[in-house]
């Protein structure tokens, strides 16, 4: 019984994979019980099973990327070749927001076509939200690369990007409210507007967007639990900007999952649901909101401390230099 209770708290192996299909399988049961429009008490045991085998398969997901890692770093050691890619952090994280950016991009394009064939304009501002996203992401990496390189004094390093971090905050604060704009337009429209050639698609239409949501979503969430897990000890405000950024694309996510399942539903949205979207997404909204706000007072309180900590002779020739 010990033996395997460790099992399931380090999932390895042949269990981690059990693991991974039990999620995988739970998800597509869920879905195809939507998809046949099942009724029954069985259909509430489907989608209870389902949802903790996919919080199970993101766990084990979790635990494993640190020893993924890990054995990518010891590779990188044991093979110079690898280790100029894989060696050090800072590569890991620009190979691997290569292969993010890589997935983004493809979602994106994916919201452009279903937002062009169901005349939907909430498909295509999650389009521009996640490209948005992507933007900011590397606006992060790009703006605290040029800052290492040319500045070389530690404490106005960290200045800097805490200057970086606050402006991500600002961008995603305004990113947010031009997202809030684009719920209501789709609460008020029932679904974006949808002309009535698009309607009659619009069944297999969402059914591939919902697929290709979920396992989206599978994999924005689980890195974001990742990363929060990851960055909450860290005292570096490019970790905190990236964390943030990938956890607001994982609770989007979530939205843009709920509203293609319940347009799957119903093609015409009922009163009930449009309130069911209204509520997930104003909770997203101001979660999101709230988080660019601490960020943007997290940042000034700490470029002030800078500031004070600094000596007055120091100060005015960071001034001038700046």
């Amino acid at each position: 019984m010990k033996e395997l209770l460790e099992r399931f708290k380090q999932p390895r192996g042949a269990w981690l994979i059990v693991a991974w299909l039990l999620g995988l399988g739970g998800a597509a049961c869920s879905i195809a019980v939507v998809a046949l429009e099942s009724e029954g008490w069985w259909v509430y045991l489907v989608y209870t099973l389902a949802a903790l085998f996919l919080a199970y398969a993101i766990y084990a997901l979790v635990k494993f990327v640190p020893r993924a890692s890990g054995a990518i770093a010891a590779l990188g050691k044991k093979y110079p070749a690898l280790g100029k890619w894989l060696g050090t952090y800072e590569h890991r994280t620009l190979l691997f927001s290569a292969c993010s950016f890589i997935v983004n991009v493809g979602y994106v394009v994916l919201n452009l076509v279903i937002a062009v064939l169901t005349a939907s304009l909430w498909y295509g501002a999650l389009a521009a939200y996640y490209f948005a996203l992507g933007a900011l992401r590397y606006d992060v990496l790009g703006g605290t690369r040029v800052a290492k390189k040319r500045i070389k004094d530690e404490r106005s390093l960290t200045a800097e990007k805490l200057r970086i971090y606050r402006n991500c905050g600002i961008a995603l604060l305004i990113l947010e409210g031009l997202f809030m704009l684009a719920m209501v337009q789709f609460l008020l429209s029932s679904g974006g507007r949808l002309e009535e050639i698009a309607m009659q698609n619009l069944h297999t239409y969402t059914m591939i967007t919902m697929i290709a949501s979920a396992a989206y979503t599978f994999y924005k969430v689980a890195f974001a639990i990742y990363n929060v897990v990851k960055v909450h000890k860290m005292d570096d405000p490019e970790l905190w900007a990236l964390r943030n950024i990938n956890l607001t694309a994982a609770l989007v996510s979530l939205i843009a999952l709920q509203t293609t399942m319940t347009l799957f539903l119903e093609q015409t949205l009922s009163s009930a649901m449009r309130i069911l979207n209204g509520i997930a997404g104003t909770a997203v909204g101001l979660f999101v909101a709230g988080l660019a706000v601490v960020m943007i007072v997290r940042a000034n309180g700490k470029l002030r401390q800078i500031r004070i900590d600094v000596p007055s002779g120091q100060n005015d020739s960071e001034k001038r230099n700046g």
